[in-house]
């Protein structure tokens, strides 16, 4: 599963959430796993088809974009059809009723999170207003961290981590988020 997911370099959200899992797990479900870490790429991989529209980005990994390749809008549509297929794998994982509950909410909160940050950097760049540095660590925790969140807290929800865990990876995915679009 892990050298699955390593491929390219690229999938580092799926692994996070496949780590933060057996972490938890003992003797993890690959099966479990494997809808788990899928349904976090399909969230991952719509968000960044949306914003490379958002943002009329041509290029993405050396590679042109969906839009640019296939029109803007079979690229919403794609990007909205792994929401539904993210949204699905997560519902049949074989997860407990509680617990694809849990996951559900920590999804939908981060989509919400990331759609907010995206949403301030556009209407900034439409009213030509450059951010200040505290607005812009609020874009970067509400886009990126958000989407470190997901990964690490679907992994422990369904492995049953406690509160205490899910609020340190929740600190933890502020800082490498932050830290993250620094760097980039």
């Amino acid at each position: 599963m892990k050298e699955m997911l390593m491929a390219g370099g690229k999938r580092i959200r799926p692994l996070l959430t496949v780590l933060a899992y057996e972490a938890f797990d003992s003797d993890p479900d690959q099966e479990l796993l494997a809808h788990l870490a899928m349904s976090v790429e399909c969230f991952h991989k719509a968000s960044l088809i949306h914003d490379d529209i958002e943002d009329n980005d041509s290029f993405r990994y050396g590679k042109e974009t969906i839009h640019t390749r296939y029109g803007i809008p079979v690229a919403i549509n794609l990007g909205d059809l792994l929401i539904g297929e993210g949204y699905r794998l997560l519902a049949e994982s074989g997860l407990t009723a509680e617990r694809t509950a849990l996951c559900l909410r920590a999804v939908s909160q981060g989509h919400r999170a990331m759609s907010v940050g995206q949403g301030e950097e556009l209407i900034a760049r439409r009213e030509e207003r450059i951010l200040s540095v505290e607005e812009i660590i609020e874009v970067f925790r509400n886009k990126t961290s958000a989407a470190f969140k997901v990964s690490l807290q679907v992994g422990a929800m369904a492995s049953g981590a406690d509160e205490e865990t899910l609020r340190l990876l929740e600190l933890f995915s502020d800082y490498i988020g932050i830290a993250y679009q620094i760097k980039d």
